[in-house]
């Protein structure tokens, strides 16, 4: 009985947790806001920080920081990953903990970045003899790297289970063996799990920046006005000579 096609509502974002929400056939709901300063600037880069979890979350950060590296790169034209952080935080010679404001705020003058994306995660599997869950809460906050403010946030909390209720014999030896088998693929599920809940986090609920800045661009012009003179001129050329050439199909061809 595996519980991962359960149907997502979008919310508005409010801290805390509702009642109920972790149970297996709960609504699985994404909560977001947009800060009433994002459409002031429309950020056109961000840098991704790494998300702040416990020690035996670390491989879980890993994958949020990858997924959400190439889910705002649908969104915002420039998005700044691990890899160039970690390069710009070298080359600075930062010390400490990099999600610091001083830090964040060193960080994205040297990358010449416009926002910051903070992210926490929370979670883990849950192995019983008959049922097993994977469940995940990721919090994401796009703040402005000037001052901090609040741009774009959002949360999902969501699970996969599989097994059930032992309620007969037969069922006992069906859920625990779903059960085993679930918890076995639980780095397959997890990276699964955590793509989906970014995807749906980064994809429904933050505007698409590019359309904006695309838009701004002054669009070439094919044929400029200081040109229509010579235009008119070559016609005029043309129109004249073509009887000689025979380029028409009137009575003289």
């Amino acid at each position: 009985m595996t519980t991962g096609c359960v149907e997502t509502t979008y919310v508005p974002y409010k801290d805390g947790k509702d009642e109920g929400e972790t149970l297996p056939f709960a609504p699985r709901k994404v909560a977001f806001e947009i800060g009433r300063d994002f459409y002031v600037d429309m950020q056109n880069s961000v840098c991704v920080m790494s998300p702040v979890a416990r020690e035996n979350q670390r491989r879980y950060a890993r994958l949020v920081e990858g997924e959400l590296t190439r889910s705002l790169r649908g969104k915002i034209n420039r998005v700044v990953g691990s890899t160039e952080r970690r390069v710009a935080a070298r080359n600075l010679a930062l010390t400490g903990d990099l999600n610091s404001p001083e830090n964040r705020q060193l960080l994205s003058r040297h990358l010449d970045c416009d926002a910051i994306v903070l992210s926490e995660i929370a979670g883990g599997p849950t192995n019983l003899l008959v049922w097993s869950q994977i469940s995940m809460t990721v919090d994401v906050r796009m703040e402005r790297a000037s001052d901090g403010k609040l741009l774009w946030r959002a949360k999902n909390e969501t699970s996969r289970s599989d097994g059930g209720w032992p309620l007969t014999p037969l069922s006992i030896v069906t859920n625990g063996f779903a059960a085993a088998r679930f918890s076995a693929d639980e780095a397959n599920v997890t990276a699964s799990l955590i793509a989906d809940a970014v995807r749906k986090m980064v994809d429904k609920t933050l505007p698409d920046v590019r359309r904006f800045h695309t838009a701004r661009r002054p669009r070439p012009c094919r044929h400029p006005v200081q040109d229509e003179p010579d235009m008119d001129a070559r016609d005029h050329k043309i129109g004249s000579s073509a009887g000689k050439e025979n380029f028409g199909h009137g009575p003289g061809v």
